[in-house]
């Protein structure tokens, strides 16, 4: 559980951040960061990481 706490984590961190990166690009920063931020919510995170798989 603890894997998938972090791993799950991880993918949503890594996600915000690319599209962090190309709403700057396109000048719109501030929608890069709102974006998805309702991932962070209990209920949304822990079904998250309830069924979080990693794929390798």
């Amino acid at each position: 559980m603890v894997k998938n706490f972090y791993g799950h984590l991880k993918n949503i961190l890594q996600h915000k951040w690319i599209v962090f990166c190309l709403c700057c690009k396109a000048g719109i920063p501030y929608r890069g960061i709102v974006h998805d931020l309702s991932k962070f919510s209990l209920t949304e995170f822990w079904q998250g990481v309830k069924y979080y798989r990693r794929w390798t």
